[in-house]
């Protein structure tokens, strides 16, 4: 009788652990937008490894009214200096300033050192392009090889707030630096992919 209290007793500590461990996977932070934020960190991401995909720039809001175009590199500078204590890895990090869950604050960043380009968010703009359909947008605006329009004449602000607003709606965003061209890349192309 003695033996089968103890195995009773084990048994109960074993369910009652593995219930535990359920309910911490469950706690667990997801990302809504696990597939595109992903291939910015890699499969295997992790301190040392290096940064996959530098080519895509990233647009994070810094304060009400303004987009840091950054990469990764940078990114994950100020991940290390600042949120490393706030998230469990950089693709949480990543994740949570992609859905704006988070926003950079100017004076934790130095603009100069990471060398970035800041602009205005115009609400108004990425208004107007969201009560449009994607694809007639992407059309006026890009040719058919998904660059940017050299021909058409808007304020660089502008152009930055159409690239946010593509990249919000999961494109990828390259840049040349060699002629200063953009090129998007939809989520489910196969050049992304490989």
């Amino acid at each position: 009788m003695r033996i089968n209290i103890n195995i009773l007793l084990i048994v109960s500590l074993m369910i009652v652990s593995a219930f535990s461990n359920c309910k911490q996977q469950n706690n667990m932070p997801k990302c809504s937008h696990d597939r595109f934020i992903h291939y910015y960190t890699g499969e295997e991401f992790d301190s040392d490894t290096l940064i996959i995909n530098c080519e895509y720039i990233f647009f994070a809001d810094v304060g009400l009214d303004s987009v840091m175009i950054t990469d990764n590199f940078s990114l994950f500078e100020i991940y290390k200096s600042q949120y490393i204590d706030k998230f469990s890895d950089f693709k949480f990090f990543l994740c949570s300033l992609y859905d704006n869950e988070i926003v950079l604050k100017k004076e934790d960043i130095d603009i100069e050192r990471v060398n970035k380009v800041m602009f205005k968010k115009e609400k108004s703009i990425i208004d107007s392009l969201r009560n449009e359909n994607i694809d007639k947008i992407k059309d006026y605006y890009f040719t058919y090889d998904d660059f940017f329009r050299t021909n058409i004449e808007i304020e660089q602000n502008e152009k930055y707030n159409i690239l946010y607003f593509f990249f919000k709606n999961e494109y990828y965003i390259s840049h040349s630096d060699y002629d200063g061209s953009f090129l998007i890349i939809g989520i489910d192309s196969n050049f992304v992919y490989q």
